[in-house]
Parts: C-alpha cells; structure tokens; sequence
C-alpha cells in the first residue's frame, strides 16, 4: 500500500503543530457482478484504481482541502501519507455489491479535511480508467473521520473479505488517538 514522503523530507517548522487525520472512505460501485468471474475482474479494478486515486501526491492534492487558503499540498504541510484498502463483495443476500473500504493516514501541520471531496474522489476513479470495462453508471463514497474508535474499525474490517484481509494489516499503527490538535 502507498506511503508517500512529500518532497525530498519532511519539513517542520519549530512553530507547527505535528498532528495526523484518520479517514475511513467506503467506495462502493453499486454494481452486482454476473459471475465470479467477473467478481473477482471487477475487485481487481477496484483495487487497482484505489491505489491509482490515493498513491498520488498529484490525486491527493486534488482530495485534500486546506482550511488555511495561505497552505497548499507541500512537504512544510503534509509530511506523510498511508493508504489501506481492503475491496470485497457485499454478504447481503439482496447487496453483494463490490466495493472498497479505505484508512487514510495523513500526517500534517495544517488545518485541513476531506469531507467533502467524495465528488472529487469519484471523478478520479472514473479517469483511473479501471473501471472503464464494467456498467458502472455512478459511485457512492462515504467519507468519516476517525476518532479513537480503532477498535471498532478492526472489527468491521475483519469481517469476511473477498480476498480475505486481515484487520491489523488494515489499522496497525501504534499511536495513540487518531487525531491530534
């Protein structure tokens, strides 16, 4: 899964503030596949264009909202970025839909937020191309912010995939919170 240094090094100014956001982002296609086949064609793509849309400085740039406008996608304001994913089909006898879900980790020294960038999101999955070979009209992207509920998320997560994943491979991290001022 993509970490992304910005620049050369992180940059940290005596006077910022060292804090991280923790997104859980569900992207689901809304899309039933045929066959196994299919299923596992569509899960591949879906993967695929995840790690097209949140492995990019250029892609992030675009998701990431910077609530300061004097700040802006650099490495004196975003030290570090991890992406987990984790696509898989739905159990819902009347669901199996194919979707994603998401952590994203973005270490910073600004004020920013994601909340609103799912149309953004969506437009980057369309361009990543992946999805192109499928009748995927349209694609729902919830957003939420993370807030010392890890426990919770490992559950979730650990439910059956499609391939399996396993939890702590998806939230394995060490710090305390998942948000700091």
């Amino acid at each position: 899964m993509p970490r992304i240094t910005v620049g050369r090094a992180p940059h940290v100014s005596p006077n910022d503030k060292n804090r991280h956001s923790d997104y859980h982002i569900t992207v689901s296609t809304n899309y039933k596949p045929t066959s196994p086949n299919e299923t596992n064609e569509l899960i591949e793509a879906l993967a695929n264009a995840t790690e097209d849309v949140f492995g990019t400085d250029k892609n992030l740039a675009r998701i990431v909202h910077f609530n300061n406008p004097r700040h802006y996608w650099d490495e004196k304001y975003i030290q570090d970025v991890d992406m987990k994913h984790a696509p898989e089909i739905g159990a819902m006898p009347k669901g199996s839909r194919v979707h994603t879900h998401i952590v994203l980790r973005i270490k910073h020294t600004s004020n920013i937020s994601i909340q609103n960038a799912a149309p953004i999101i969506k437009k980057l999955y369309f361009e990543s191309g992946y999805l192109d070979p499928f009748p995927i009209a349209n694609l729902y992207v919830n957003i939420k912010l993370l807030r010392n509920d890890k426990e919770a998320l490992r559950k979730y997560l650990g439910k059956q995939h499609h391939p399996p994943a396993k939890p702590e491979d998806i939230t394995n991290d060490t710090d305390e919170g998942t948000e700091s001022p």
